[in-house]
Parts: structure tokens; C-alpha cells; sequence
């Protein structure tokens, strides 16, 4: 605010530019129409202009008096008859100055205000309408309650909590921020405001001497949500604000029950994903277990009839037939066990710094058993490598590799095992030199129950999905692609951990 001497400047430069421009304005209107009602007009029109946003009333009035009596003694001056008549119009122009400036000061002020009033309206809308457009872009119900408040605490620089209803009552879910200290006192605040599905505390009826405003979060007539303000009880209350922020409310309301929605029907559709991939996971199993059991089954008859008569050598084949379909539902077993660690609810990993060359030795030693016929090449780092992994797991994915390279090599008895360590990543990869994968097999090799073209044996989607969820799990990746010499490459990149947790 000016100072008593910054005021006095101020009329007084007032007063040496108005006086002079009423003047020169006067008589020049004066000589060009020859009437001294034209001068005094344009001395109306300079003093309103210079007074009218003048604050000070004894400012204004001095202005007006000093220029209209210049003007008045200037039209005497400039030949005006000094008749009773014109002294008394020349008292009533210097009286008529000083009251039209007074007026239109008034009038200039209540403009200003309604202008100020404007633009306060046009910002609050704009504001809200801001906060309203990031409470609809945000996503997540957590994240809609934090930026809730953090809205409240930019627009007001108040703190603020949230509560939500659960089966107990009203129970706190976050707060902004996150220093803020509650008293017991203000759940109970809450949960009223809660039951009344009003706001209460301050500015209220109810619960006058907190100084949180409880405001609850309306959607299709039901609490959702409660939202306590702190207010600063010294400071005067301010309607303008309180209405803001009940705005605010309501658009989160609004963005809460929208996300609560939106979450509800994701929920429903995984759902319905789930349970669809169950049905589909269930009849690729049952038919992958019916195939090696209508085997075993139809041998185990003609072993044990006694009216089939069988020579030695087909008894034997029968028997390795047997043992074939056996390990094979035994792996299928082992691949299912352990789909169960890495299920939906999280991997249940055992984790520890194995060396690579034993990861694939086991695996070697397995497949040596299983398939004694084929050759196996391997290509491992010269320096010693450890790699923090579920080693049970991961010789799992190995053989199921090694498995899939046997039965698609077309005929072919090599393959292929290297590991490579890059960085921070440690990549495993099993090469086989069959005729390779079909075009549209590559975009779905690690989908459940996926079969190669024209396949009609065991089933290869269930190992390579479970390769992928075991991979996954540990925080790598897993691909298969076609050689350029012939041939197919399944390999996958595990992190190189050189520190762990369990």
C-alpha cells in the first residue's frame, strides 16, 4: 500500500498534468467553435480521464476544483461578460466538475470490481478444469487417491488425507503429506461425514471445532470415499476456496468410480481369459496324456493275453514302447510341476550362484540317457561363469529344448549347446540342423498347446510355454528363430546377478 507522501506525489503530478491539458484543450476548443460550452465538455472529458483511478477522494475533488475554476477564470480571460448570471453557471460548472469525478470514480471502481470478479471466476473454472482433466488421464485407483491430494495441497497449500470404507468402518489410505499427524478424533469426524454423506467440520455445523473439513466422495449415491482438509483455524474462512475444492471432489469422485469400473471389468475379462485358457490348457493335456496311455494301455493288453502270441523280439519292442511313453508322461509330469512354481500368483524361485558349465552338465547327463543316439556339441566360456538362477528350473528349460531339437531335427543326430556371456546377461542357446520352423509358427512358438504343422505325436506347446514362464521368471528372455545353413535356434538370456536376494 502507498504511503501518505507516495499519495501526495501522486495527486500533485496529477495536478500539474491535468490543469495545463484542461487548459490548452479549452481554448482550443474554444477558438475553433467559438462556444465556451465545447471548452468546458472537453475539460470534463480530461479530468475524468486523469481522476478516475485516483483512490484518494480529497485527491480527486482538488483536481477537479483547481482545473474547472483555470477553465472558469481562462473563459472570463478569453471575453466571457462578468455578469451575475455567468458567475453563478460558472459556480455550478466547478461544483458539476467535482461531482461528476466523484461519480466517476464510483463508477470505474464498481467496473473494475466486476472485471476482477470475471477473471477470478474464469480462473477457478480454468483450474478446475485442469485438475479435472489429470484426475481422467490418470490410471490405477491408488494413484487417483494421491493425486487427489496432491491436487488439494497445490490448490491450497492445505494438508489433507483420504479415507475409504471397508468392512471395519472408515480406514486411512493415504495422506498428503506424508508428515501430516492425525488424532483418533478425526476418524470419528470422518466416519460421520461418511454416515451423513455431507461435509463436516470446519466451515459446517457439525463437528465445528476441528479443523479438518471431511468431505465425502459421492458416486451413484454411495460414499466411496472421504476426503479431510486442514485448514489454518486463524485464518478467516474462505467460501471461494471451499467451493474449489468441492469441485475438486466431485471430479474425483467421478474419476474413482470410473476407475472402479474400468478395474471391475478388466477383472471380469482376465476372468474370462483365464478360464478359457484353462479350458484350452486342459484339453491339450488330456489329450497329450491320452495318446502315450492309449499306447502303454494297448501293449500292456497284448503282453498279458495270453491267445497273442508274440515273439521275443516283439515283446521287446512293446516293452521299450512302453518305457517310452512312461518318461515321456514323466517329463510331461516334471514340465507341469513346474509350471506350478511359476504360476499366476508369482514365481517360487530358489535362487543361487550356479556355475554354467554344471547347469549344463546335468542337462547333458540327462539327455545322454534319454536319447544315447544323438550327438551333442557343446561351446561354453573359457573363463568361469556363475549365473544366480533356480538351477532346477533352468535345467528343466534345457531339456525341454534339447527334447524339441531331437523330435524336429528331421532325422539329423547333432546338436548343438553354446553359452555365451555378454555384459551383464549370460545367453544359452541350443542349435539343431532339421528343416527349421515354418513361417507361421514363429509369431506363437511360446503359446500354450501350440503344435508345429502336421505334428499328430506328443505335444510341443506346453515345454516351450513353460521355458518361457521359467525365463520370465527370471527376469530374462527366450526366442527361437531359423538358421540361415538349415536348422532352428532356441535360445534364451538370463541377467548375470552378482548379488541376490531369497
Amino acid at each position: 500500500m502507498a504511503t501518505r507522501k507516495e499519495r501526495h506525489a501522486a495527486c500533485i503530478k496529477q495536478i500539474l498534468i491535468t490543469i495545463p491539458a484542461a487548459a490548452a484543450l479549452f481554448s482550443a476548443s474554444y477558438f475553433l467553435t467559438h462556444a465556451y460550452t465545447t471548452g468546458f465538455l472537453g475539460m470534463f472529458f480530461i479530468v475524468f480521464i486523469n481522476t478516475s483511478r485516483l483512490p484518494a477522494l480529497e485527491c480527486r475533488l482538488l483536481i477537479a476544483f483547481l482545473t474547472s475554476l483555470t477553465c472558469s477564470i481562462l473563459s472570463i480571460l478569453l471575453g466571457m461578460p462578468i455578469t451575475a448570471c455567468n458567475i453563478l453557471n460558472l459556480l455550478f460548472t466547478i461544483g458539476l466538475t467535482c461531482a461528476a469525478t466523484h461519480y466517476a470514480y464510483g463508477l470505474f471502481r464498481k467496473l473494475k470490481e466486476q472485471s476482477l470478479h470475471s477473471l477470478q471466476q474464469l480462473s477457478a473454472t480454468e483450474l478446475v478444469t485442469s485438475v479435472n482433466n489429470r484426475l481422467l488421464t490418470e490410471r490405477g485407483l491408488e494413484k487417483l487417491q494421491q493425486l487427489t491430494l496432491s491436487c488439494v495441497f497445490e490448490v491450497s497449500g492445505c494438508h489433507s488425507v483420504l479415507y475409504t470404507p471397508d468392512s471395519l468402518g472408515l480406514s486411512m489410505k493415504c495422506k498428503y503429506p506424508s508428515g501430516l499427524i492425525l488424532y483418533p478424533t478425526e476418524l470419528g469426524a470422518a466416519e460421520t461425514a461418511w454416515k451423513l454423506g455431507a461435509p463436516v467440520g470446519y466451515g459446517t455445523d457439525h463437528c465445528p471445532n476441528t479443523s479438518f473439513r471431511h468431505i465425502p466422495l459421492l458416486a451413484n449415491g454411495e460414499v466411496i470415499a472421504v476426503v479431510s482438509i486442514l485448514f489454518d483455524p486463524k485464518t478467516r474462512k474462505n467460501d471461494k476456496l471451499i467451493g474449489i475444492l468441492d469441485q475438486i471432489m466431485v471430479r474425483a469422485a467421478v474419476a474413482m468410480e470410473r476407475q472402479k469400473l474400468a478395474d471391475e471389468q478388466q477383472k471380469i475379462y482376465m476372468e474370462k481369459e483365464a478360464e478359457r485358457i484353462r479350458s484350452d490348457f486342459l484339453r491339450a493335456i488330456s489329450h497329450d496324456f491320452r495318446t502315450p496311455l492309449t499306447g502303454i494301455i494297448g501293449a500292456c493288453s497284448a503282453l498279458t493275453c495270453d491267445e497273442t502270441r508274440l515273439d521275443e523280439d516283439e515283446k521287446k519292442s512293446m516293452a521299450e514302447d512302453i518305457q517310452e511313453e512312461a518318461s515321456w508322461l514323466l517329463r510331461m509330469v516334471e514340465n507341469l510341476l513346474s509350471a506350478t512354481r511359476v504360476g499366476t500368483e508369482g514365481p517360487k524361485l530358489t535362487k543361487s550362484l550356479e556355475p554354467v558349465e554344471e547347469i549344463v552338465s546335468e542337462a547333458l547327463n540327462r539327455s545322454f540317457r534319454r536319447f544315447p543316439q544323438v550327438r551333442i556339441h557343446t561351446d561354453l566360456p573359457q573363463e568361469f561363469v556363475m549365473v544366480s538362477v533356480d538351477s532346477t528350473l533352468i535345467v528343466q528349460v534345457l531339456m525341454n529344448l534339447i527334447e524339441n531339437a531331437v523330435k524336429y531335427s528331421g532325422g539329423q543326430k547333432r546338436i548343438d549347446i553354446s553359452v555365451r556371456q555378454e555384459g551383464g546377461q549370460v545367453t544359452f542357446a541350443v542349435r539343431d540342423y532339421g528343416k527349421g520352423l515354418l513361417p507361421e509358427d514363429l509369431n506363437h512358438l511360446f503359446q500354450p498347446a501350440t503344435r508345429k504343422r502336421g505334428d499328430f505325436g506328443h505335444g510341443l506347446g506346453l515345454g516351450l510355454s513353460i521355458c518361457k514362464s521359467i525365463v520370465s521368471a527370471h527376469g530374462g528372455t527366450i526366442e527361437g528363430s531359423n538358421n540361415d545353413s538349415g536348422g532352428a535356434t532356441f535360445s534364451f538370456t538370463l541377467p548375470n546377478e552378482e548379488t541376490h536376494e531369497y
